[in-house]
């Protein structure tokens, strides 16, 4: 400390700027010493590296980064002012930290740092917000974005849009029911109908969000209802009784089918630009909505649902989905195959574009609004067995599938090729059955060329093939018998 005083105590006489008045002494040390003790108590940022980044980038909690320099101003002044807004937080939801740009070049690299400083919010391993060349104002942008995503935050002061980022932020760090049940909360919140501001005098505004909330709460009454299922430790038999599986509790089944019912009902009102914006998530979407779909389907049934449509739906929905698969193969096969005269006329007619779950006809489809038409399962063929392998195929499709390595949806569909040919496997044979060439000859005419023997010379040689006599359809047969 002294000799930080008599450095200070130096620093007029030391200026080289001619405007510069060299202060007494008295004020110089006064002025060192109310800066020794503002930088005794101010607040300090920890400072990580490029390891510890991405260790926090896919933790459990939101992380604001600062990069920048200790020779920059600007970011001096904004690691400052998050240093103190850090200290006054009591909670501790958002992890802030400070990173040196000089000696992280990979961040700034991987993460395109151009200006001095930066201000990154991360959560999930994604980036949710970041500011380049920040200044104050823009961290208080930040810190205000990173609002919806801390604990601490009062669920009654969030919009639609804060309670749905919050939502999907909690159903992703949900650990447990309680978790499960504040994303459930957060996602009605998010509702234009549950949130006071989505209504403007009396009357319903669109809300672009709605949907992404009601996918919100079908994903989390699967999670609930998932987490609460019963699970066997061994692969149950393939003659396997209702009775060997519990049930789940009945209130998630029915928070599942309410979520699923309300998802159908407002889904074409409450998409945005369903027929003009990209959905690369679609695919996603569809299969684990046709999840959410077999799930209900297996713990409440439909009263003309038969034994074995039940067995397979809920051997998928305890967990057992190699098992589910095969035993549909094998129910579809035993239908299939004892109703040739329904195959060739569901092959004739023309395709139904309606889904493969009982009741879900859409209200506008014309199945729904001409009577006579077939629905469901009423069309010929075996549209029970089929319908549910497609809704399985469906729900079965993950990553590795689109990826085009080898799944459990494709050996499904490769054991689905060969199921019904009936038709035997002829190996192909030709005429004129060939033999090895044995022993090398002990007289004849060579070539000259290297060891052997001339073409000619091998194909008369003795013992070397036989004629093939045998019938069409046994070994050593073609199609020219």
């Amino acid at each position: 400390m002294l000799k930080l005083l008599g450095h200070v105590c130096q620093l007029p006489a030391q200026a080289s700027s001619p405007f510069s008045r060299p202060l007494p002494r008295s004020a110089a040390l006064r002025q060192a010493l109310v800066a020794a003790r503002g930088a005794a108590t101010q607040a300090v940022l920890p400072v990580i590296s490029d390891g510890d980044l991405k260790e926090l980038a896919v933790g459990p909690k939101p992380v604001l980064v600062h990069c920048g320099a200790d020779w920059n101003k600007r970011s001096r002044e904004v690691a400052s002012a998050l240093a103190d807004w850090d200290s006054s937080q009591t909670s501790g939801s958002l992890v802030c930290r400070s990173l040196d740009v000089f000696s992280s070049p990979e961040t700034v690299r991987t993460r395109h740092i151009k200006g001095l400083p930066t201000l990154l919010l991360l959560a999930r391993g994604r980036t949710v917000a970041r500011a380049d060349g920040a200044n104050v104002t823009d961290l208080q942008r930040i810190l205000s974005l990173a609002g919806p995503l801390l604990d601490s935050t009062p669920e009654d002061n969030l919009t639609c849009e804060q309670a749905l980022e919050a939502a999907e932020e909690a159903l992703a760090r949900a650990d447990g029911i309680a978790g499960l049940e504040k994303a459930a909360r957060l996602f009605n919140r998010a509702l234009p109908s549950s949130n006071p501001e989505g209504n403007f005098q009396g009357v319903k505004q669109r809300s672009d969000h709605a949907f992404r909330a009601r996918l919100g709460l079908v994903q989390t009454a699967v999670q609930a209802l998932e987490a609460e299922t019963p699970r066997s430790a061994q692969e149950p038999s393939s003659e396997i009784g209702q009775a060997e599986l519990a049930a789940p509790p009945v209130e998630r089944v029915e928070a599942l089918a309410s979520a699923l019912s309300d998802l159908l009902a407002y889904h074409e009102e409450e998409l945005p630009g369903a027929s003009e914006l990209p959905a690369p998530d679609a695919p996603r979407c569809a299969a684990a909505l046709a999840h959410a779909e077999l799930l209900v389907d297996a713990w409440a049934p439909a009263p003309d649902a038969t034994d074995e449509e039940v067995c397979i739906l809920r051997l998928w929905a305890c967990g057992w989905r190699q098992a589910a698969i095969n035993k549909a193969l094998e129910w579809y096969q035993m239908e299939a195959g004892s109703d040739e005269s329904g195959l060739i006329a569901s092959f004739i007619l023309p395709e139904r574009l309606i889904p493969d779950r009982r009741g879900s006809v859409p209200r506008r489809s014309l199945y729904s609004r001409i009577e006579g038409l077939p629905r469901d399962f009423e069309a010929p063929g075996p549209t029970a067995p089929r319908a549910l392998l497609r809704r399985l195929l469906t729900a079965g499709i993950d990553e590795e599938f689109r990826e085009g390595k080898p799944s459990m949806v494709t050996r499904a569909l490769g054991d689905l090729t060969y199921l019904l040919d009936r038709k035997e496997f002829v190996p192909f044979f030709t005429r004129t059955i060939w033999r090895g060439k044995g022993g090398a000859p002990t007289t004849g005419r060579g070539t000259g060329k290297r060891t052997g023997f001339s073409k000619r010379y091998w194909i008369k040689y003795k013992e070397t093939f036989y004629p093939n006599t045998k019938k069409m359809g046994t070994p050593h047969c073609d199609k020219n018998d």
